[in-house]
Parts: C-alpha cells; structure tokens; sequence
C-alpha cells in the first residue's frame, strides 16, 4: 500500500511541474515550449509469488449404522444400531480432538480426523465397517472416510418396498452449510427446499423424502458455505428376511469414462438372472453446465438418448469377460443394466458414455436367503502418494489396474512398520493383491494407477475406491 500511494504522489507530482513549465514557456515565446514532449510515465509491475498457508487435510466419516422406525410410535424415529470401527492412517500427527455430532441420533458422535498441512509429507486416510445381525438390519458395511466436497453424487439404494435408505451429509468445517438435493429418478429430475447443516454436524435424510417408490434413485448433492460429506446407507428386506445393509460414499463429478474396479461376484447366477446391476445417469443439462463438451444426444422419435458402452473386464488378467453391452439412455432418468452369467470372481466394469454420466455397480453374495450387498462407485486416476485405510473386515483384496500404456510398478509400505508389499503391472494391465484388516498402507507407484477395496465372506460384502491424497495449494503468482 505505502508503494502504491508513492506511485500516486510522483504522478501528481511531475504533472504539477509540467504545467508550470508549459506556462512559463507560453509566456516567453510559446510554440517551441508547446511543441515540447510531454514526460511518459510507466508503472512496471513487481510480481510476487504468494505462498497460501496449508489448510489442514480433513476426513469425516460416515459414523454408525442407523435403524429407522423401530419405535411403532415414532416411524421415522433413527436410532443407533451399531457403531463403527474406524481404522486410521497418516504420515504426519492425526488431530482427533474434534468430534461430529448427530442432528437426529441421540447422545451421538464420533472423531473427526485432521493432519496438519505445513508438513509438505503429511497424508491422511481412514476407513470403517460394522457388522450387524438384528430383526431389521443383517450384513456387513465398509466405506471410506471422505474429504468433504461442493459437490457430489450418490448412485445407489432404492425407496420402494423393503427399503429404509437413509442419507447422511455430514459438515465438518467450523462454519455452516447450506446444502441442496437434486433427487432423479422415472420422472426426471426433483430438488428439495434447501437444508441448513449446522457446523461439526450430520443430518440424517431418509431417501425416500425426495423420491418415494423409486427403484433406482440418483442424487445429487451441492453446497454453499462449507463443503460436505455425502453418504447413503441402504438397506433391504425380502419377506420379513433382513437381506444385506450397505453404506457407499459418494462419487464425484459426471465424466464420458468410467472404471467401477473391485467387483465381487461370489455365486453363480440362478436362471440367467444378472447378479451384478450397473447404475447410470446422464444428467440433464441444468446439472451438467460447465462439463467437458461432448456429443450431442441422439433422437430417437421425440425423445432424445445417450449411447453408452458397458465393458466387463477380469480383475486380475484386465481382459474383456464376454461382449461390450451398447445401450442408450435418456439424459436425465436413471437406467439400469443387469450384466448376465458372471461367474464367481473379482471383475471390473468400464463404462464408456456419449455425454458425462456417474454410474455405480450393485453386487450381492447370492440371490438366496442370507444375503449382503454392495455398491461400488467409480475410481478415479491416482497420480501420488495415497494412504490406503483398511478397517476390520473379512479377506481384503486391492484391485490395482495401470492407467497408462506403460509398465508400472505398485508398492504397498505398512504405515505400522511391515513388510512392503511389491507388484509389477503391465501396461492397462491390472492386479489383485491380498492386504490385512486394521491396517493402514502408503500406495505408491511409478506410473498413475485406479484402485478400490473389496471385502467379502459368505454373507458379507462390501468395497469402495481409493481417492487420491488431498493436494495441497499451489503458491499464487500476484503483482501489485
């Protein structure tokens, strides 16, 4: 500021003497003094490279398992039905002195995990599972602890019969958010009176407030103020039988290519029925400004659709499993699409779009009585060093696959000291390697990879993908 009123007090300066010069020059013999030129002044901006003090890393995770209407009185009534496990892993110290409370779970709350930024090392990752067996509630959960986003989607759950999907949006920043749902489903798209979420707080939307008797819903989440966390617990009952609980993390912006990795199928399929369902949406427009530019739709009559091209891949050979299925969907309206005759296995699934879509993969342990599910959602590229949290869950396997035409090599260290875990992946090539539960790694690798997590015993299922390690911001270049 002093350097700036300087500038301004030279300029006024030199133009004052100016005017005397002309004056007397005007009054002496004044054409030579008006031909005179006039002084150029010139402001050369300094620049300055402006280092941006590290914002903590921050993850919040979705907290405990949630039973609706157990109370005939109450139906909508949430109550805790299980708490959580969380495992958490850092290079850097982990703050969790501060907690997230639930607006709608009595005496309810749970850490929120922080690693302070100004160590340029520093990395963060947690994850959590429960398991329950009750009248209402049987299965396995595991999900990933998030860092919280403006926006985000959930492509899963349902809200018609034997369903009580509950959404969970959780703000961890000291300050309030506003947060806006867009529900979709047969009938396009609705969006609910915005909701306030008070800072160091979840709230708890039951699914079906948005979209009652919906089979397939998507959602989609914006805030203003803080950005959020979003995630969804589902649940089913088939025929008085509680048939499998599962809570997925939100995925991320809409994108033309998509791998969903970490498939399960666990059983073969019983009369050709698809064991394995691919969600997908085109957003409309509204919801789509500001995305890459793509094709146009395709009429079809008076309806205009997307193609797309789903492609089932091995988990460990990444070779295609039987032929691509080309489909096209109407932007707006969820579709889904059963994969027929998987055979038991670890798979991946591509999804290749027209126009940017989120999709998500619904898998099960078996169609018969006793089962669980999970939904898995798409991976993103990771370029460097990500923390891998594994909680407390049956036989954990990370799916890796190379995202690159070039070989890579992948190494797991044990952020507790083990052994590192080594593996060599051709070009698009992809691997599954065997890790433990209750542990934390460091994924490293000398090209960019996709990666998820999957777990999974009898009547147990569940998985998620690995996100990239927040970044920290880039210093500004500014000049005054």
């Amino acid at each position: 500021m002093r350097k700036r009123t300087g500038t301004t007090i030279v300029a006024t300066s030199i133009r004052a003497v100016v005017g005397v010069v002309i004056v007397g020059a005007l009054g002496v013999g004044g054409v030579a003094a008006a031909q005179s030129p006039w002084p150029r002044l010139q402001s050369v901006p300094t620049p300055i490279t402006v280092e941006s003090a590290a914002a903590d890393m921050v993850v919040a995770c979705a907290g405990p398992l949630v039973a609706m209407g157990r109370d005939a009185a109450n139906p909508t009534e949430l109550t805790v039905a299980a708490q959580a496990q969380m495992t958490v892993g850092a290079e850097g110290s982990v703050d969790e002195s501060g907690l997230i409370t639930s607006a709608h779970l009595a005496d309810s709350s749970w850490p929120l995990y922080r690693v302070d930024r100004s160590d340029t090392d520093a990395m963060l990752g947690a994850a959590q599972s429960a398991t329950i067996s009750a009248d209402d509630l049987k299965g396995f959960a595991a999900s990933a602890c998030r860092t919280p986003q403006l926006e985000s989607w959930i492509v899963g759950g349902a809200t018609d019969l034997g369903t009580s999907d509950v959404l969970m949006i959780t703000n961890p920043a000291e300050v309030s958010a506003s947060v806006s749902l867009s529900m979709y489903g047969v009938n396009g798209r609705s969006t609910l009176p915005r909701i306030a979420v008070p800072a160091r707080t979840q709230i708890s939307v039951p699914l079906a407030a948005g979209v009652a008797g919906e089979s397939s819903p998507v959602v989609r989440i914006t805030a203003t103020g803080a950005p959020v966390q979003a995630s969804l617990q589902s649940s089913l009952i088939r025929t008085l039988d509680p048939s499998g609980i599962d809570v997925q993390d939100a995925t991320g912006a809409p994108r033309t290519q998509q791998s969903l990795l970490g498939v399960r199928v666990m059983s073969e399929p019983i009369d050709n029925a698809p064991n394995v369902i691919v969600r997908v949406l085109v957003p409309d427009r509204e919801a789509s400004d500001g995305a890459e530019e793509t094709d146009p739709a395709i009429v079809e009559g008076d309806v205009p659709t997307v193609p797309l091209t789903i492609v089932v891949r091995d988990a460990v050979t990444n070779d295609p499993v039987g032929v691509a299925l080309d489909v096209a969907v109407t932007p707006g309206m969820p579709a889904e699409i059963g994969i027929p005759s998987l055979g038991a296995g670890y798979y991946s699934i591509d999804v290749s779009s027209a126009q940017p879509a989120v999709a998500a993969v619904w898998q099960a342990t078996t169609q018969a009585r006793g089962m669980d599910f999970a939904w898995m959602t798409a991976a993103p590229v990771i370029e460097n060093p990500t923390v891998v949290a594994v909680p407390a869950g049956p036989a954990p396997q990370l799916h890796i696959r190379a995202a690159t035409a070039k070989e890579t090599v992948v190494t797991l260290t044990p952020l507790d000291g083990g052994q590192p875990i080594e593996a060599t992946i051709e070009g698009n090539g992809s691997a599954l390697i065997p890790v433990t539960d209750r542990t934390s790694y460091v994924l490293e690798s000398s090209e960019p990879v996709m990666a998820a997590v999957t777990m999974s015993a009898t009547s147990a299922l569940a998985g998620w993908p690995i996100w990239p390690q927040q970044e920290r911001a880039e210093p500004v270049r500014v000049y005054s």
